[in-house]
């Protein structure tokens, strides 16, 4: 059961959830990304973060989730750092990365009303298959979130969680 920030909610079950991150593991999987890759995610509480999250688990690509309040250089930071392969943003986010380069990032926006040039739509996701086959076993100790620490202090610390130290 999922509140987004509007007050819309969606239910959904979990073997939705397992097909549509299933979807979304076998889209990803098409752009390149494998297991031990960096996945930056840049959206609030909806749906697509959830089916992406289960998605990055079954591939092993290690999620960094970042706040929607991020600046462009913020962005910058976490890209470089964290080694990001691929972003999926909101579409209220494209536009902070306009300038960052980063060629080899593949870009993914959720919810587009209209095409973003170098963004390929989330919404893709729903034509690949429902089955997922992963490409091996996922250890304990196998990473899982890299996320940044406040840094009220200082520049943000990464902070590194394994499959077994997250949960």
């Amino acid at each position: 059961w999922i509140v987004d920030a509007d007050h819309k909610e969606t239910t959904l079950s979990f073997a939705a959830l397992s097909r549509r991150s299933n979807q979304v593991a076998n889209f990803l999987r098409a752009q390149g990304l494998k297991r031990g890759d960096h996945l930056l995610l840049l959206l609030g509480n909806v749906v697509p973060l959830w089916e992406t999250m289960l998605a990055a688990m079954k591939l092993g690509v290690v999620v960094i989730p970042a706040t929607t309040l991020l600046t462009p250089d913020e962005l910058r930071d976490r890209l470089d750092r964290g080694r990001a392969r691929v972003v999926v943003a909101s579409q209220d986010q494209v536009a902070k990365f306009a300038g960052l380069g980063s060629e080899n990032l593949v870009r993914i926006v959720v919810g587009a009303a209209t095409t973003h040039d170098g963004w390929l739509p989330f919404e893709q996701a729903a034509n690949a298959p429902e089955a997922f086959a992963p490409d091996g076993p996922t250890n304990a100790d196998d990473p899982m979130l890299l996320y940044f620490t406040s840094g009220t202090t200082a520049k943000p610390k990464l902070v590194r969680h394994s499959q077994r130290s997250y949960p």
